[in-house]
């Protein structure tokens, strides 16, 4: 999603005094960057813990109560936020990544800590080749 980010929005949200005080830069943190955790902590996503609905919960969702749906990010950029267009394209992606739980990692392998970015299995940005299941780099005794 950083792609879509850089190219739309980070115009506005990025810099010492970004717009809304939402900084939405692929800048690295500790083990995320700034937009992913900025979107997270104003629950801009419809995140869904791995215990919800909880054990024992029957009741009833209705169709459209998860994803993309009731994604505060998505709505927002529907409602046409500062003339941002988003291509045919961009739509997907963005609702593909919410309605399956705004992932940042695609596969487990890798140091993520930013303290590991000098190691030689340090996972930087998430690409699509690291997300669609390739086997990870190196033997298993480096890792």
């Amino acid at each position: 999603m950083q792609p879509v980010l850089d190219k739309h929005c980070i115009r506005c949200h990025s810099g010492p005094k970004p717009k809304a005080d939402l900084d939405l830069t692929g800048t690295p943190t500790a083990l995320f960057c700034r937009s992913y955790e900025n979107l997270l902590a104003r629950r801009m996503l419809p995140i869904i813990g791995e215990n919800h609905p909880k054990t024992g919960n029957v009741h009833y969702l209705p169709a459209y109560s998860l994803g993309s749906h009731k994604s505060k990010l998505v709505a927002h950029l529907r409602k046409g936020h500062s003339h941002v267009k988003l291509s045919r394209e961009e739509w997907v992606r963005l609702a593909t990544w919410v309605d399956s739980n705004g992932q940042y990692y695609g596969s487990y392998y890798g140091r993520r800590n930013l303290r590991y970015k000098d190691h030689p299995d340090y996972r930087t940005v998430p690409t699509f080749a690291s997300a669609s299941g390739t086997p990870p780099p190196g033997a298993a005794a480096e890792r």
